[in-house]
Formats: C-alpha cells, sequence, structure tokens
C-alpha cells in the first residue's frame, strides 16, 4: 500500500503507455524479457483451455448469447490466466477494469466508481505481485518479477508499483 501513497510511485506505478523516454525504454528493455517467443508459445495451452471452457459451457446450450457468455468473460480469463492471476479473482479484475474504462456521456473523465475501481486494481495487483515474489509460477507477473537488466553495480529490477502499473 506503500505504492499507493509514496508521491514517486505514480511515475513507478504508472502504466507503460502513458510514460515517455527514458522511463519508457528502461521499463520496455524489462518487459520485453517476459514477453520471449518461447515464453508466450508455452501460454498457448493456458488460452486454449479457458477457451475451450467457455465453449464447453454454451456447447448444446441451444440458446445463448455470444457477447454475454462467450467473448465478454473469456478475453480478460485468458490475459488474468496468464498474468497468474487466480481463477476466483479473474472476473472481479474484468469487473473492475469494466468501471474503470467506463464514461459518462460527453465526460472524458473517468466515474468516481471508476477512480475507486482503478485504486482497488492497483492495491489488488501490489498483493499478487508481493505474493508471486514469495511464491513464484509459470506466469507473466513471475517473469516480470524475474526480470532483470544488468546494472552498474547491481541488476536492474522492477519495483511492485511498475508491475502493478504495468
Amino acid at each position: 500500500l506503500d505504492q499507493l501513497t509514496d508521491p514517486d510511485a505514480n511515475v513507478k506505478g504508472q502504466s507503460i503507455i502513458m510514460m515517455d523516454p527514458p522511463d519508457h525504454d528502461r521499463m520496455r528493455k524489462l518487459v520485453s524479457r517476459a514477453f520471449t517467443p518461447r515464453a508466450i508459445t508455452r501460454m498457448e495451452p493456458i488460452a486454449q483451455g479457458v477457451i475451450d471452457k467457455y465453449l464447453d459451457l454454451v456447447q448444446g446450450a441451444g440458446v445463448w448469447d455470444a457477447v454475454t457468455d462467450f467473448a465478454g468473460p473469456f478475453p480478460v480469463e485468458v490475459i488474468s490466466a496468464m498474468l497468474g492471476v487466480p481463477p476466483a479473482d479473474r472476473q472481479a479484475v474484468r469487473l473492475r477494469t469494466d468501471l474503470q474504462l467506463h464514461r459518462e456521456p460527453n465526460d472524458p473523465a473517468p466515474t468516481p466508481a471508476g477512480i475507486e475501481a482503478s485504486m482497488a486494481q492497483h492495491r489488488y495487483f501490489l498483493t499478487l505481485v508481493a505474493d508471486k515474489r514469495r511464491n513464484p509460477g509459470d506466469d507473466v507477473i513471475t517473469r516480470l518479477c524475474e526480470a532483470e537488466l544488468p546494472g552498474t553495480h547491481a541488476p536492474e529490477r522492477l519495483s511492485d508499483g511498475e508491475i502493478a502499473g504495468f
């Protein structure tokens, strides 16, 4: 939670898409270590398993809604599974993301619920990153925790806030 109250954490915890060089370049170099072709190929069974699960749920249902029953839930399930989000938390991540993205007509600003959802999402990922550092898995967050660049004194790594922001 220190990441949410530390004024320097805003820069270090922001999304890579909002960064300018040199911060963007540093983050891109570190993050690219987690997205090698081999690492992405190892994730294919995760994606296929999630897609199969949602197809199994609608198979034989007769009538079902393509968005509500399939296309809506499965992308976040695939991405969350790859990240290492536990299955029980994945739809909560989706709902918080939906709130973050929601805008009222003619108002580009996030809603109060969207701001709260953004803070809750960041807190959730800070907790998950800390857990992945203690209990590594075969997932993207673990690879981001382990990514490093050679430094002059010690290897450079991503902070928990940077990973949560990513």
